[in-house]
């Protein structure tokens, strides 16, 4: 009886090990059985992807002198296993790579963009400085991933995981990146990480990503808060349209020197001037003959109305105006009076924006 279960319990022993083995054996063959396809449809065999990351490898290895600069674009990899791969500075642009293991691999400079990163394994892989536009990263493992200085422009981010250990200092493009609006959570997780690690830049990026993937949107605020700071991302885009103003507005103000009647740009000698005999009693409307000396008042009077801002002494275009070294003021009548109020309510405007985003946080 005891010979009998000895030798059942030896059977059930050598038969789990054999299944064991057996299963070990298919999962291996079938891993090496991985097929993909190039960008031609053409059938890409395991040994044809180790061959290119071969020589890839001794392409970087060499600084670009031997071997071959691996150019995986339009090529499909899903599922392929390129844990801690080498490729740096690929080209792997308009990729499908849906469900491929990437984790630990090297994609330092690697071209991305136009990706199908979905369901990828991107765990502790290196992104430095890669290309990642209009790249998609659905259900990403991106478990302390390092994207620094990495671009993703326009790319839809909607990642499985980041986790604590994510390094992203220097990327961009985040305020482009699109999502739904019920996957916000590596967003606003990542926009946290980048405030406690005072990443101002990064912050103002993906809190305008945030509004900007809302259900509504309001002509409104694109009006007057996305065009001119996209939402605080670029709160410098404020001095650049401000700028751009002032000498659209010197148009106007240079045209009404050019013609003839009562509207237009006077001047006034201040009352208790220094020099008496300077200037003139009456206000009179400003007619240069001389070309250059039209275009210098218009575009005078166009910076002083664009920073015709402060209250009684504190005016920034007071200020100016003591640059001068003739003590008369400028005055505008008619249409160009109001052109010229119109230029500096938008000048306030851009200004008081551009100090609410660059020092604070008013989007949140």
């Amino acid at each position: 009886m005891k010979k009998t279960k000895l030798i059942i319990y030896t059977l059930f022993i050598s038969l789990s090990g054999i299944l064991l083995f057996s299963g070990a054996s298919v999962r291996s063959a079938e891993k090496w059985k991985w097929t993909g396809t190039y960008a031609d449809a053409t059938v890409m065999t395991r040994e044809d992807l180790d061959k290119i990351l071969a020589d890839h490898k001794k392409w970087i290895d060499t600084k670009e002198d031997k071997g071959i600069r691996a150019n995986l674009s339009w090529c499909d990899l899903s599922e392929a296993s390129l844990s801690y791969a080498n490729l740096s500075k690929a080209n792997l642009s308009h990729a499908k790579l849906i469900g491929t293991d990437l984790s630990y691999a090297n994609l330092r400079y690697t071209d991305l963009s136009h990706a199908k990163l979905i369901n990828s394994n991107l765990t502790k892989a290196n992104l430095t400085r890669a290309y990642l536009a209009n790249a998609t990263l659905k259900e990403t493992d991106l478990l302390d991933a390092t994207i620094s200085y990495a671009n993703f422009k326009k790319s839809v981010f909607e990642p499985l995981s980041i986790g604590k250990g994510l390094e992203f200092l220097g990327a961009s493009g985040f305020s482009s990146m699109t999502f739904d609006s019920d996957k916000i959570w590596p967003v606003v997780t990542l926009r946290k990480m980048a405030r406690e690690s005072s990443f101002k830049s990064q912050e103002r990026r993906l809190t305008a990503a945030l509004r900007k993937n809302r259900e509504k949107k309001r002509f409104l605020e694109t009006l007057f808060l996305d065009l001119p700071s996209g939402y605080g991302a670029d709160p410098g885009r404020c001095l650049l349209i401000l700028g751009a103003f002032f000498f659209i507005f010197s148009i106007p103000y240079i045209f009404s020197l050019m013609t003839k009647g009562e509207e237009g740009i006077w001047m006034e000698w201040v009352t208790k001037r220094m020099k008496k005999k300077m200037g003139n009693e009456e206000p009179f409307r400003l007619k240069p003959h001389r070309w250059y000396k039209v275009i210098g008042y218009g575009v005078y009077f166009s910076l002083l109305s664009a920073f015709h801002i402060g209250w009684k002494d504190l005016n920034v275009g007071s200020w100016i105006a003591r640059i001068q070294p003739r003590e008369y003021t400028l005055k505008a009548t008619g249409w160009v009076r109001v052109v010229s109020g119109i230029h500096s309510l938008i000048s306030i405007y851009l200004l008081a924006l551009w100090a609410l985003t660059q020092f604070g946080r008013p989007f949140e």
